[in-house]
């Protein structure tokens, strides 16, 4: 029973914590150091709205002042073919989710390394971070 209860605490906290991350402050978030835990959480939310097309989920890591323009959709339809074409593949293994060691203070990255072809090839992919001012960053896609 006392695991029960803890799994259960444990699936709010995790729930709360994507939900406190996804509240539209994708942009211009507040990180202590450029090897954060934030940038995690990040990416993973930026991952899943690739993959679930979520055009409105993408705008809350844009700059407000490019929300209209018109090329932002097509842009955002470029990030999920992207990303469709690194997962899709039958042979992608994810291995491992890493935050970087960069030595510039001004970026971040967190990498999703996966192997391929049943081991034969491997590859790297994820998100990058630039700092805005201060502690300020947003994430800049590739």
């Amino acid at each position: 029973m006392d695991i029960l209860v803890k799994t259960l605490a444990f699936v709010l906290f995790v729930s709360w914590s994507y939900d406190v991350h996804a509240d539209g402050r994708n942009y211009n978030f507040v990180a202590d150091s450029n090897t954060d835990s934030i940038f995690l959480d990040k990416c993973k939310i930026y991952r899943d709205l690739l993959k679930n097309q979520d055009a409105e989920l993408f705008k809350t890591f844009v700059a407000p002042k490019f929300h209209e323009h018109p090329g932002l959709v097509k842009q955002f339809e470029v990030y999920v073919k992207a990303y469709e074409r690194e997962v899709s593949a039958e042979t992608y293994t994810l291995n491992s989710i890493v935050i970087v060691q960069l030595e510039d203070q001004n970026f971040a990255g967190v990498d999703y390394i996966y192997s391929s072809h049943n081991g034969k090839g491997s590859g790297n992919s994820g998100c990058t971070f630039t700092r805005l001012e201060g502690n300020h960053w947003k994430l800049r896609p590739r």
